[in-house]
């Protein structure tokens, strides 16, 4: 319920461990296959997203082609160092005190998808689209198109499934002002651990003693 992906890369560990006790050649692109199939086994309804985040280090981009089944290509993304150190400075993750299971919004995306909901259509083309320029502005190192791009996210994912963002959720946002530039959950969201990117420096230090 974290938001984290830990599921994902739980399953994706131990698959990996037991390919290793085996004496099996580890293949990170077999294990995200393995891992997808566990988590539709156990009923968390999980995609591959959280575990490719795991098993590939770094920033990068995945993409997959249509079919069922679905290959992750990953390509990593180099951003300059100024853009590490400005995220590392402005960038605060926090836990909303709030639980979440992925499934039940997982579900509903997915039923409104294929009951061809035009706003979940629309949504889903433009999440693509979103991937590809956030992608561009971290490889040109530019923050502020960051944090643009993080809060286009953060709403298009309230459009596929309004209860992916609860006021109950905004609210201890709301209240750090306008030190706050850009926001979103980690995950599906619905609770769990969420980003913030603020507006300076200072503006990251005044946020984090708030929430301490």
């Amino acid at each position: 319920g974290s938001g984290l992906g830990t599921s994902s890369i739980l399953g994706a560990t131990l698959l990996g461990t037991l390919d290793r006790i085996a004496g099996h050649a580890t293949d990170p692109a077999h294990i995200a296959r393995g891992t997808s199939l566990l988590e539709q086994m156990i009923s968390t309804r999980g995609g591959w997203q959280d575990q490719v985040g795991g098993l590939w280090g770094g920033i990068k981009l995945c993409t997959t082609r249509a079919g069922i089944h679905q290959v992750p290509d990953v390509a990593p993304i180099t951003p300059p160092a100024s853009f590490t150190r400005a995220l590392h400075e402005r960038a605060v993750l926090f836990y909303s005190g709030q639980r979440r299971m992925a499934r039940g919004i997982l579900e509903t995306v997915v039923m409104r998808y294929l009951r061809g909901e035009r706003a979940v259509l629309d949504s889903r083309a433009r999440l693509v689209d979103g991937a590809h320029a956030m992608a561009a502005a971290i490889t040109a190192g530019d923050l502020d198109e960051f944090g643009r791009r993080l809060a286009e996210y953060r709403e298009l994912k309230r459009t596929v499934d309004p209860a992916s963002v609860t006021p109950l959720l905004e609210a201890p946002i709301d209240a750090l002002g306008r030190d706050v530039a850009s926001w979103s959950f980690a995950g599906a969201g619905g609770g769990g651990f969420v980003i913030l990117l603020c507006r300076s420096t200072g503006a990251a230090e005044r946020v984090r003693a708030q929430l301490n």
